[in-house]
């Protein structure tokens, strides 16, 4: 999600182009955000981008790159995937945790909103000015569509859960290339870590780096 990287990572696969290709070739024309390494896996992501792509150009528009989209826009392709969740639920398309090989495409990638939710937010020990911040956020997105069925306060909490959770993609040379993987949310965060987390196009590795019993 992060600005830098909008134009030369694709918004599907995350594949990053030889820098002889240059930056993508293939982008949403409506929002100018989203852009693709090809059309295959710009269709692959329609049934998501459809629900973001206008709350995010307002969020750019208002903006006109004098500060960082990275937290607005995380929360709208949060929220759009939450949507998205709800709509294959309700047309009976099968669970949001099938393999995509077996029917629709699971939102996820293995499982759910209610997922995200449970992650820590420390809200409660958040400072004051911190919360400002993420209600400021807060409070434009949850008059977005793509936020329908949310109060102002429930957008609170998950901007909170998010910036709580949202890791570095690094590749392995500790190139950055983007931003928020839920995944290793999962995974126990340590001041004295015993792994190292690597990124490969939208897989995670993680890899040992000392004896662990």
């Amino acid at each position: 999600m992060s600005d830098n990287f909008i134009a030369s990572i694709c918004a599907t696969c995350f594949k990053i182009p030889q820098e002889e290709d240059g930056d993508m070739k293939v982008k949403c024309e409506k929002c100018g955000i989203a852009w693709y390494c090809s059309e295959k896996c710009k269709q692959h992501a329609l049934p998501l981008h459809a629900l973001e792509c206008q709350c995010a150009r307002q969020v750019v528009q208002v903006t006109q790159g004098k500060s960082d989209t990275r937290g607005a826009r995380m929360m709208i392709r949060v929220l759009a995937a939450r949507q998205l969740e709800l709509q294959q639920a309700e047309e009976g398309k099968g669970e949001p945790t099938a393999p995509a090989e077996q029917g629709s495409l699971p939102v996820w990638r293995g499982a759910r909103f209610a997922d995200v939710e449970r992650l820590v937010s420390h809200v409660d020990a958040m400072p004051d000015e911190k919360i400002d911040k993420f209600r400021s956020i807060a409070r434009g997105v949850s008059k977005m569509p793509v936020a329908a069925g949310l109060s102002e306060a429930d957008v609170l909490q998950l901007v909170a859960t998010l910036q709580c959770n949202s890791q570095g993609i690094v590749d392995l040379n500790h190139h950055k290339r983007g931003e928020l993987l839920i995944a290793p949310a999962d995974m126990n965060h340590s001041c004295s870590p015993n792994c190292f987390v690597a990124f490969h196009g939208n897989s995670v590795q993680f890899r040992t780096i000392k004896p662990i019993a």
